[in-house]
């Protein structure tokens, strides 16, 4: 909330603008639905389950790879595709 105020002293003092009160923050909050709750930190992924899903992941991109059409020189097709 203070980081939202300094910010508005910022702005309203390069529009050469009165600063509004801290209850006009407040009050612009609630009108547009903002809160300032900060975000759930998340979980952390045991290494071995890392290292699992990394690898199906390559194993995918490697399988995909396989289902272009295949290519010539500089990228162009190849008459049978």
């Amino acid at each position: 909330f203070r980081y939202l105020q300094r910010r508005g002293r910022q702005i309203s003092q390069e529009l050469n603008h009165p600063c509004p009160s801290s209850k006009w923050f407040g009050r612009f909050l609630v009108r547009h639905r903002l809160s300032l709750q900060r975000p759930k930190r998340q979980q952390k992924i045991p290494l071995d389950e890392v290292h699992q899903k990394a690898t199906s992941f390559y194993n995918y991109l490697r399988r995909a790879s396989r289902w272009a059409p295949k290519r010539g020189p500089m990228g162009a097709f190849t008459p049978r595709d």
